[in-house]
């Protein structure tokens, strides 16, 4: 009779414990740019320490500025580059436009979304 009185009271306290209330987890973003958490438009995150961000899609274009490691900006376009090297050799890059110029793809990572990047650029700075 113990058993069963110790099993029953056992059964109900972890009935109890289990329902217990728990708290709901907020999401919440900034309603400033509310199209910047939708997919569809690109968004880069800068690799490299100091980055130039060019004219043009060439590297023979003027720096107009500079962005450092973990900056995140809006992808505005996109070109396929080529050129030839001091061999004499074809060389293809692709280059991303930004609202203050363009970089060559090897110094920045795209995603799909603004959130996307901007926790890839606090995980990179940590």
């Amino acid at each position: 009779m113990k058993r069963l009185l110790l099993f029953a009271f056992a059964l109900c306290s972890i009935v109890f414990f289990s329902c217990v209330k728990k708290d709901s987890i907020a999401f919440s973003f900034p309603d400033n740019d509310p199209l910047a958490y939708v997919p569809g438009s690109n968004w880069a995150v800068v690799m490299e320490p100091l980055v130039g961000l060019r004219e043009t899609d060439s590297y023979e274009s003027k720096v107009q500025s500079h962005v450092r490691r973990g900056d995140v900006m809006e992808v505005t376009g996109k070109r396929i580059s080529t050129r030839k090297n001091a061999d004499g050799q074809k060389v293809v890059s692709v280059w991303y436009g930004f609202e203050d110029g363009w970089v060559e793809s090897s110094s920045v990572k795209i995603y799909e979304n603004k959130m996307q990047a901007e926790n890839a650029a606090v995980k990179m700075t940590k």
